[in-house]
């Protein structure tokens, strides 16, 4: 739920198509009475072993694929994947989807980890996109509805789940785009050309870049918890 702090299940190891499966399955399963039933997902892996929040930004080890939650816009999740058609994306309606309403969630694998700050810059560069193709939020733009609150990597986003009582309008919807000319977001690729942007202007971008193993995360939470559980 919204307020546990202890992860059910991580899926670190799991490729594209292994996640995307699982969502699908649960997408297809699961009818839940309320909102409010639906297991929720988070891009970030906690310290199991920090003294802040447990779910807080501080305490966020780094963060595997890339989220969004898209509420009520303009644009319906074809357009939203043909924007970013570079990209494999999962995109799947959320529980109170309605039609002329979209709302949905999205995701995105990511080729490695990352920590706080890169996750947020990425995550802004991929809107810039939607607002380069006319989406904004000022008075006459065409509504993109990402919700800018969820940017960061400690975000919480329901997993799939059709209401056992639809309404009349409900709008399901759930898709996998991937294939040619799709891949995951490439993070080498993006750190490379940050870099070369940094070495230009003669000034980081992004400071104090976790360096970290992803292996050696892995095994702190493999030892934190006995439930925890790599794919």
């Amino acid at each position: 739920s919204i307020k546990d702090n202890v992860a059910w299940k991580y899926f670190c190891n799991s490729d594209f198509e292994g996640f995307s499966s699982v969502l699908q399955t649960l997408y297809e399963k699961l009818r839940p009475k309320a909102k409010n039933d639906v297991m929720l997902a988070c891009p970030a892996f906690f310290n199991p072993f920090g003294e802040e929040k447990p779910r807080g930004l501080n305490n966020a080890f780094f963060m595997k694929g890339l989220w969004f939650d898209v509420e009520e816009g303009d644009i319906y999740p074809n357009e939203f994947s043909e924007i970013l058609g570079d990209l494999e994306i999962v995109i799947y309606s959320s529980f109170n989807c309605r039609l002329g309403a979209p709302r949905y969630r999205a995701y995105i694998p990511t080729s490695d980890v990352l920590n706080c700050e890169q996750y947020g810059v990425i995550m802004k560069g991929l809107v810039a996109r939607f607002e380069a193709k006319g989406y904004g939020v000022s008075e006459g733009l065409k509504r993109h509805r990402i919700d800018r609150r969820k940017l960061h990597g400690v975000s919480l986003f329901y997993l799939p789940g059709q209401p056992l009582e639809p309404a009349d309008d409900y709008f399901p919807y759930f898709k996998i785009f991937t294939g040619i000319g799709r891949r995951p977001f490439d993070v080498a690729g993006w750190r490379s050309s940050l870099k070369a942007k940094e070495d230009a202007l003669e000034t980081p971008l992004i400071t104090g870049p976790d360096e970290r193993p992803a292996v050696a995360q892995k095994e702190v939470f493999r030892g934190a918890n006995e439930h925890v559980e790599f794919d």
